[in-house]
């Protein structure tokens, strides 16, 4: 009998949250129980990509003890961090730390929309142009492994090429999902409405 390991996952550092988006209801989890850091020591070796995610990663204090740690776990491993960007500062911050023990770690700035698309899906006024700063900061930094992180809902598929055209001029990837329900992420949203097939022709037209 064989016995499959994974080779790919996504870890939710943390539910705590700075964003309201409109497809997840994590931000509402209060008082979540946290993995310690060692624990990530216990990753299976077979693992080749992975999302650190949350919530908002960069929320956790001790993440650059995680990356450390999930690095020692799985050295082979891709990891990518994704986040919403709102925290410039802090980000900056965290990953000067980061990339002087990972330099080849990514990271994924969400953005769903131009200007106040993004911030009335983000529930975060300015959210766009924070999220733009932090992308430009990173880039600032030296960071090549940066890329602008799209979820299709109906409300923004218009502005996936817009997002991808944005992605072109700041130099990064591109990178899309759709948004979906599940019991253990997004806070347990139930998201039922995608993308009409005539809208999702129309924004890969324009």
């Amino acid at each position: 009998m064989f016995c499959h390991l994974p080779v790919d996952c996504v870890l939710a550092l943390t539910y705590n949250c700075n964003s309201r988006c409109t497809m997840c209801d994590i931000w509402k989890i209060k008082d979540s129980p946290e993995l310690n850091p060692a624990e990530f020591l216990k990753l299976p070796v077979s693992l080749r990509d992975i999302n650190l995610s949350g919530g908002e990663p960069f929320l956790r204090k001790d993440i650059l003890e995680i990356v450390q740690n999930i690095n020692v776990a799985v050295p082979k491993a891709r990891l990518v961090i994704s986040s919403n960007g709102f925290a410039t500062d802090l980000i900056l911050k965290k990953m000067k730390e980061i990339l002087e023990i990972m330099p080849q770690i990514g990271v994924a700035i969400s953005i769903d929309g131009i200007g106040e698309m993004h911030n009335e899906i983000r529930g975060i006024p300015g959210g766009f142009d924070r999220a733009i700063a932090t992308v430009k900061g990173l880039k600032e930094m030296g960071m090549t492994n940066l890329r602008l992180a799209f979820t299709v809902m109906e409300k923004n598929v218009n502005h996936f090429s817009k997002v991808y055209d944005l992605s072109r001029e700041l130099g990064v990837e591109f990178t899309h999902s759709f948004a979906q329900s599940s019991e253990f992420y997004f806070g347990g949203k139930q998201n039922i409405e995608s993308p009409r097939r005539d809208y999702w022709s129309l924004s890969m037209n324009t």
